[in-house]
Parts: C-alpha cells; sequence; structure tokens
C-alpha cells in the first residue's frame, strides 16, 4: 500500500484528487490532505509517504520551494506536481520531481503515474522522462 500527501489551496481540487485516488487506485492511502502547505510538511516529515501530490501556486509558499524543502528533510518521497499551468515543468524536474501533471487531471494518467511509482518502488521500474506539448511530461518504461 503506497501512501500520500495531497497538498492544494483549494478544497475542491483536494476533494477531487483524494477521490479519484482512493476510488480508483486501490493500493493507495491518502494518509493527509492540506490546504496549508507548511502543515503538511510537518506530516511528511512525521509519517513518511511514499508520494506528495502538490499543487505548485499556494499561499505562503510555491509548490516548488516547498519541494525544495520537502527533498531535503524526507529525501526518499516522490513529488508529483499538479498545476493548471504546464511552464513549471523543468523547473519541477530540475528537483528531481517523479512527475508533473496538468489540471484538470485525467483518471488514465493519474493510473499510468501511479503504476510507474510502484513499478520503481519495487526495483522492476525504469522510467525515463519523455515530454509532451504544454510542459507536461509522460514517463516510459
Amino acid at each position: 500500500m503506497q501512501k500520500a500527501i495531497l497538498i492544494d489551496d483549494e478544497r475542491l481540487a483536494l476533494r477531487h484528487l483524494k477521490s479519484m485516488l482512493e476510488q480508483v487506485i486501490l493500493d493507495v492511502e491518502v494518509i493527509g490532505t492540506f490546504t496549508d502547505p507548511v502543515a503538511s510538511m510537518h506530516a511528511a516529515i512525521e509519517h513518511k509517504p511514499d508520494v506528495v501530490f502538490a499543487d505548485i501556486f499556494m499561499l505562503g509558499i510555491d509548490g516548488l520551494e516547498m519541494g525544495r524543502q520537502l527533498k531535503s528533510t524526507v529525501p526518499d518521497v516522490e513529488i508529483v506536481f499538479v498545476s493548471g499551468d504546464g511552464r513549471f515543468a523543468m523547473d519541477a524536474l530540475e528537483l528531481s520531481a517523479f512527475d508533473y501533471m496538468r489540471k484538470p487531471l485525467e483518471i488514465g494518467r493519474l493510473q499510468r503515474t501511479m503504476n510507474r511509482l510502484k513499478r520503481e518502488r519495487s526495483g522492476t521500474g525504469s522510467g525515463s522522462f519523455i515530454g509532451q506539448k504544454d510542459g507536461e511530461g509522460a514517463y516510459s518504461s
């Protein structure tokens, strides 16, 4: 079972992502949803999730800065950035983000990301990033 933390300053977006993960991805447990990036950092340090889904644009701290801090304090966590804006995909990948997904999320895309995460965590994956239009990335293996 993969543990996930979700971070977005939009409650509707959080509920939507949580619903998608819990209803379709059977081997994931959402251990926390947060609108406050600082609170999410504390939870990630304490609970050590496998993956953090984080919006890029949030109040107080942007998702990229939060990702830098998160990777320095919980280095084994994978970060999937979620944004309606594709301009920051390369910045996210420079942080060694696991993936960068565009809103509105598509269930098939989410399933591929979670399947790849499961493969990589089990040691059977060998994904490599390939770019797509509008700054969205996809991985192939």
